[in-house]
C-alpha cells in the first residue's frame, strides 16, 4: 500500500492510542549508515577487522514546505513523552519505506502568524537491527490531498488532518 503523495506521514503511538500527522508538500533525504556494536583489529593481523553485533544508525533528513499554523502543529505533535514510539512512512521508488526515529533537530518556533510559506528542516535518526512491521492502522486512511491554499488543523478519530480552506 503506498502512501499516494509526496511528502511523508508521522506516527506517534502512545501506547494508548495512534495518532499521525501528514506532511504532504514535503522532501525526504535517507541516508543509510550500519554500525558495529562491537569492532576491533586481529591481534595477529590489524588489517583484519572482527565486528559483531550489527545495526543500522540511518540519517534522515526532511524539508517540507508550512504555513505557521502547519508549523506550530509539527512542532505540538513532535513534542513526545518518554514511552512514545516515533515512527516515519514516505514513499520511494513504488515502494513505501517507514523507519522508527528519534528527533534530532527541532524546527523553530514560527512567532508571527503572518508570514509566508517556509521551509522547515526536520533532522531524525532511526536506530534499528531490523525493521519492525508496521500495522495497517498506521499506513490507512489518506484523506489528504495536495493544495496551494492555505491549511487548517483538525482533529479527526486521532489523526490529525490540515485541511485546505
Amino acid at each position: 500500500m503506498m502512501l499516494g503523495f509526496d511528502g511523508f506521514r508521522l506516527v506517534k503511538d502512545t501506547g494508548s492510542g495512534v495518532v499521525t500527522l501528514d506532511v504532504p508538500r514535503a522532501r525526504v533525504e535517507w541516508k543509510p549508515k550500519e554500525r558495529w556494536r562491537v569492532e576491533k583489529q586481529n591481534a595477529f593481523d590489524p588489517t583484519i577487522v572482527l565486528r559483531r553485533g550489527r545495526y543500522h544508525e540511518d540519517d534522515i533528513d526532511c524539508v517540507a514546505i508550512l504555513w505557521p499554523a502547519e508549523s506550530n502543529a509539527l512542532r505540538d505533535f513532535l513534542n513526545t513523552d518518554e514511552g512514545d514510539a516515533l515512527f516515519i512512512i514516505y514513499d520511494y521508488d513504488n515502494s513505501t519505506r517507514h523507519f522508527p526515529v528519534a528527533i534530532d533537530k527541532l524546527p523553530p518556533a514560527s512567532d508571527e502568524a503572518r508570514e509566508f510559506r517556509q521551509e522547515i528542516k526536520l533532522s531524525f535518526t532511526a536506530l534499528y537491527d531490523e525493521l519492525p512491521s508496521l500495522p495497517d492502522e498506521y499506513l490507512s486512511g489518506i484523506e489528504l490531498e495536495e493544495g496551494d491554499g492555505l491549511f487548517e488543523l483538525e482533529e479527526s478519530n486521532d489523526k490529525i488532518l490540515l485541511e485546505e480552506q
